[in-house]
């Protein structure tokens, strides 16, 4: 009993430091680029708030019959811990973008700086569901299968695969934020690049991530008996895609309009 009550805890340190250590990121990342602090923060509260909100509200759909229409459910975080991380980050990066362009910010450069904090945010998360005994994976008869709370056969301990995958998603987006603006392919013929390329590899991450995991972990959300997380990873890698097309400066072009041939006139 002491170590269940304990298990029950253990996440909520973990959502702390994780928010501690995005914010921290983003902050950082803003003030180098001399955005106001004040409003960094407010940003980030509020993108953070109902990003945690939309986060909570789709682990409640997913296990509706467990909740129902208990609100003391809802808000009992101890006693029925969960989130879809997924619904979580694409909320608070609507607002994100939301807020950044009521303030006439580059909207993209703000999101990038997100993209940073998020993914190492991730990373704790996951670890955080690690220690909680929460959100592990499909049996598996592999050396590196784990026993959890509430399960008697091995599982795959996803918790950690993710943890190492958005380590090094964290990784790639700090270096790629650097030197991005040096790809010439990026820039297509720009002087500077434009923002947008550490948000779009984030999307493409994000999505390989979520996509691939469900090779050895139950989806988290089913609509009509059809797994949601796929989906949402691949629409995730051709959002990235896409915004890098769009941010290079180059443009769908689907033949060039033929032009009439005239005689040359004799006058």
């Amino acid at each position: 009993p002491v170590f269940n009550l304990i298990r029950s805890f253990a996440l909520g340190p973990f959502l702390v430091l994780a928010y501690l250590i995005g914010a921290y990121i983003f902050w950082k990342k803003g003030k180098e680029e001399y955005y106001d602090e004040y409003q960094l923060f407010d940003v980030l509260i509020t993108s953070s708030f109902w990003g945690l909100v939309a986060a909570r509200l789709g682990f409640i759909l997913a296990n509706f019959s467990d909740f129902g229409l208990d609100i003391l459910k809802w808000f009992s975080l101890i006693t029925y811990p969960g989130y879809v991380g997924f619904v979580g980050l694409i909320v608070g990066a609507l607002i994100l973008f939301k807020s950044a362009d009521k303030r006439k910010w580059d909207t993209f450069e703000v999101a990038d700086f997100g993209a940073i904090g998020m993914s190492f945010s991730a990373a704790i998360i996951a670890l955080g569901t690690f220690v909680n005994g929460s959100a592990f994976g499909n049996p598996t008869s592999l050396i590196i299968g784990l026993t959890f709370p509430g399960v008697f056969d091995k599982r795959h301990p996803t918790q950690l695969y993710a943890m190492i995958l958005y380590f090094i998603l964290f990784t790639v987006l700090w270096k790629l934020e650097r030197i991005y603006r040096t790809f010439l392919w990026y820039r297509e013929n720009r002087r500077t690049a434009q923002s947008g390329f550490v948000f779009a590899t984030f999307c493409i991450g994000f999505g390989m991530i979520t996509a691939g995991m469900i090779v050895v972990q139950p989806a988290s959300i089913h609509i009509f008996s059809i797994p949601i997380d796929p989906i949402i990873g691949i629409l995730s890698i051709f959002t990235g895609f896409f915004v890098l097309f769009v941010r290079s400066g180059r443009t769908f072009s689907f033949g060039k309009k033929k032009t009439a041939l005239h005689p040359p006139s004799l006058v």
